[in-house]
């Protein structure tokens, strides 16, 4: 199991923050693409796709 940077009571309180925004907005579908807030919601560190020119 993937251990996350954080509690797991914080990632499920942020994932219950995210999915209440949501249902407000009626939206069904979240495509998160900022590098940035896929590392907040899911603890993967996905900055190494950067790379020297």
């Amino acid at each position: 199991m993937i251990e996350l940077p954080f509690k797991r009571d914080e990632y499920q309180q942020r994932l219950r923050k995210i999915r209440a925004e949501m249902a407000r907005r009626g939206i069904e579908v979240l495509i998160v693409n900022d590098v940035a807030n896929q590392h907040y919601i899911t603890g993967y560190d996905g900055w190494s796709f950067y790379t020297p020119p």
